[in-house]
């Protein structure tokens, strides 16, 4: 066990890269796919901005307290994104960023 992040490209980035193609877009997590021209799928590298396996459960762990170190306890890092080396389907929304 273990965990992974992605950030999926914006809309916007999606279409200025692909001019020409439409796209739709998961209201919860932003990722796009295209809608047309049909039958198109895009690479992962294509819809993603970066994609990082942050580790195992130990090593999420160990990050989480170096943050708390850094920042001190409760930060939004260690609260939203590294509070547990194993949840899973978490999305983090834009209001979070703020």
């Amino acid at each position: 066990m273990g965990l992974d992040i992605v950030v999926f490209k914006s809309l916007s980035a999606m279409e200025r890269e692909f001019p020409g193609y439409r796209f739709g877009r998961e209201p919860m997590t932003g990722e796009c796919w295209v809608i047309y021209p049909e039958g198109i799928n895009l690479d992962w590298d294509a819809v993603t901005v970066r994609s990082w396996r942050v580790g195992n459960i130990m090593h999420v762990a160990a990050l989480r307290d170096a943050i708390a170190d850094r920042l001190g306890e409760g930060s939004r890092l260690e609260r939203i994104v590294l509070y547990s080396g194993s949840h899973t389907g978490d999305a983090i929304e834009e209001p979070s960023f703020v």
